[in-house]
């Protein structure tokens, strides 16, 4: 079995929890609602809303990971790890779900997402993500853009999302590894109690992205960073020249998308008989 849990948990959640909780309380600008390193396929280029193609790279790749699971109109949709909220409002604004619910470990930026993103269909919610406040089966549709590596333990987070899926719903989940960790990732993805539909490598198309983007974060990283973070901010935000972007550029560090499907009791029968 893989260690799918880190050996400090709880050092390591409340790490986590410090650092994007502070980012959600210092920089509350309304400019910044994306913390993904986006998405950017020539051949796929959804049109959007003019007020969102600024963001365009950062909702192409939640278009693209949404997308694995086909229609989500009429559906009731979770992301665990929702950060500022800009996903979870461009869900529940443009793609006809049900309901929208976002979850993150940080009240500070679960406070920040219910201060500039309101609508009838979107909720968030303050939860951890290995035992998330919600009933058995209540959603349809399960995404994580580029959180879950953050998590203390994945085999815990993956139990979490097996509960809270209703039978044939899907987990679409977006993420990045070191080889090491990529290889028990995909480990821990066997030993889930949730079917493997595929797992794609983009890292070409987030490195596009990467370099389409650099100006915008860059110029936001100066104009509201103070001087002493402004380095960790940019390791952060994978500009040109950081640690994250020459990772993906040398191969050290690869993403990848996956979808996998929660089994239902006609297809668990099959596969016993």
């Amino acid at each position: 079995m893989p260690r799918l849990r880190h050996p400090f948990p709880r050092v390591r959640k409340l790490k986590w929890k410090i650092f994007y909780g502070f980012l959600a309380w210092w920089f509350r600008t309304p400019e910044w609602f994306f913390m993904n390193y986006g998405y950017d396929d020539p051949t796929c280029k959804p049109a959007l809303w003019p007020a969102d193609e600024k963001n365009r790279y950062f909702i192409q790749l939640y278009a693209h990971t949404l997308g694995q699971a086909g229609s989500v109109a009429a559906c009731d949709v979770l992301e665990v790890g929702c950060g500022r909220g800009g996903g979870s409002e461009w869900i529940a604004r443009t793609q006809g779900v049900k309901s929208m619910t976002g979850v993150d470990l940080a009240s500070s930026a679960i406070d920040l997402c219910r201060t500039h993103h309101q609508s009838p269909r979107l909720t968030f919610t303050q939860g951890d993500a290995e035992n998330l406040p919600f009933p058995d089966a209540a959603f349809d549709v399960v995404l994580n853009v580029e959180s879950c590596h953050h998590y203390p333990s994945l085999a815990a987070f993956f139990r979490e999302v097996d509960r809270v899926l209703k039978p044939g719903g899907y987990f679409c989940i977006t993420s990045y590894w070191d080889q090491t960790n990529l290889a028990l990732f995909k480990r821990g993805l066997d030993a889930a109690n949730l079917e493997l539909v595929r797992t794609t490598n983009i890292t070409p198309h987030v490195v596009r992205a990467l370099k389409a983007s650099d100006a915008m974060k860059t110029a936001l990283i100066r104009r509201y960073a103070p001087w002493y973070l402004t380095k960790l901010l940019k390791f952060f935000a994978g500009v040109e020249g950081s640690g994250i972007h020459r990772g993906f550029e040398e191969g050290r560090l690869t993403y990848v998308t996956t979808l996998m499907r929660k089994p239902t009791a006609a297809s668990q029968l099959q596969q016993s008989a």
